[in-house]
């Protein structure tokens, strides 16, 4: 696996209140996602929007305005590793990344063909009745 990436199996069910969010469905060419913003989160539950500034079979790379002084980027420091960012799809949120570095933050990228497929492998070999779900991300 590449990065910050966890698989376990819990003892009990997700409590229904719990949102499981799905992953960007594997394309043979993510780059139409360049440019698109990302809600990036931090070690203290904070929502950030950056853009993608790039993405290949296995990481995603993401950028923001350093002169922006909105607040709406963050350099992303030691304890936001593992924390996950998000595309917004339509009224959805997909999981397409979780951080591995800082700065405007990059990861294992979910959407890869490779990285699903190890995903896949770890979770039947924990318990085959589990999978996650794909959505077409437009």
């Amino acid at each position: 696996m590449h990065g910050d990436v966890a698989v376990g199996l819990l003892s009990e069910p997700v409590p229904a209140n719990y949102r499981v969010y799905p992953l960007p469905a594997a394309r043979e060419d993510p780059s139409f996602l360049i440019g698109r913003p990302v809600m990036v989160s931090d070690q203290n539950r904070r929502l950030f929007f950056h853009k993608v500034r790039t993405v290949n079979r296995f990481i995603i790379a993401f950028e923001y305005d350093v002169a922006d002084t909105h607040g709406w980027g963050k350099k992303l420091i030691k304890g936001d590793s593992g924390n996950p960012s998000f595309l917004i799809d339509g009224q959805e949120l997909v999981l397409v990344e979780t951080h591995t570095s800082g700065g405007p933050g990059a990861g294992p990228f979910y959407g890869s063909a490779i990285v699903q497929e190890k995903l896949r492998k770890v979770m039947a070999e924990m318990d085959p009745r589990y999978t996650f779900r794909t959505v077409n991300v437009r």
